[in-house]
């Protein structure tokens, strides 16, 4: 099952924070092309959620998480600034 390190969590929640309009809106990852994308939305009963620091930050679809498996959601330091990374 997908999953979120703890760097990766804290930058999620910064920037869910930030860019939220809604107090029930989370990021979401979906996947557009043949890529995986991070967007806002609300959560669906049926995505896997993940938190951190008891704050919903991250909704997957059920079908993307399981196809994501073995897979941790990391943060990369880069000179012009972190990115998130997908690592197995």
């Amino acid at each position: 099952m997908l999953q979120v390190s703890e760097r990766a969590g804290v930058l999620l929640k910064e920037t869910l924070l930030n860019e939220r309009q809604e107090d029930n809106q989370v990021l979401r990852l979906h996947q557009r092309d043949n890529q995986i994308a991070l967007g806002l939305g609300v959560a669906d009963e049926t995505d896997v959620l993940f938190e951190h620091d008891g704050t919903l930050i991250l909704a997957a679809p059920a079908d993307l998480a399981n196809e994501l498996e073995d897979v941790i959601i990391e943060l990369e330091d880069l000179p012009d600034g972190p990115r998130l990374v997908l690592m197995r």
